[in-house]
């Protein structure tokens, strides 16, 4: 089991947040777009650099 790590301390955010009815749909939506962001750029980038490999 992992005592320490982010799981722990986030699992008794998200409990307080799902309380209060209709709280957490918008910061998990906007969590979930800046990850979107992130691994888009991330690929984006990867996807440069397999091109630049390529040619």
């Amino acid at each position: 089991m992992l005592s320490k790590g982010p799981h722990k301390e986030n699992s008794g955010r998200y409990e307080l947040m799902r309380r209060r009815r209709g709280a957490p749909t918008r910061p998990v939506l906007q969590i979930a777009r800046t990850l979107d962001d992130d691994l888009s750029e991330k690929l984006k980038r990867r996807g440069r650099l397999a091109q630049d490999l390529r040619m």
